[in-house]
């Protein structure tokens, strides 16, 4: 088949890492499902990947990015010789546990994205006003 018309597909989860158990009321998103294999320039780019993720939640819980690729297969053989291949394992998957960072000066937390969100400093003045109160201008 080759990689000319493969992709990975990307599955999320809130994962605590103290119990080893999904997280499930832990609110993130992603700008992609799915990475098709760049031919120009021979990877899967995951440069335009964008994700949100809580920095306020427990240390002990990521965001377990699971990557599986349909193209990618590791032949299992016998251990003695001649070494014939007896299977192929298909279900191959990267883990990467992704952790965001604290809130920057500019930023704030956007509730329905689950992460921060920071402003354009050029063209946003952000007037606060206690702790709750946030008025924008133009």
């Amino acid at each position: 088949m080759g990689l000319q018309d493969s992709y990975c597909n990307l599955y999320p989860k809130a994962y605590y890492l103290i119990s080893q158990k999904d997280q499930n009321d832990a609110q993130f998103s992603r700008s992609q499902d799915d990475v098709i294999f760049n031919k120009t320039t021979g990877d899967y780019n995951l440069d335009n990947l964008i994700v949100f993720f809580n920095p306020t939640y427990n240390q002990d819980i990521v965001l377990l990015l699971l990557i599986e690729f349909n193209s990618v297969s590791f032949p299992q053989s016998e251990e003695s010789h001649p070494f014939l291949t007896y299977n192929y394992v298909t279900n191959y998957q990267l883990h990467a546990d992704l952790k965001t960072f604290s809130f920057k000066l500019g930023g704030f937390f956007n509730q329905s994205l689950g992460g921060c969100v920071f402003y354009d400093t050029f063209n946003i003045i952000l007037n606060v006003f206690g702790s709750s109160n946030l008025q924008l201008q133009r």
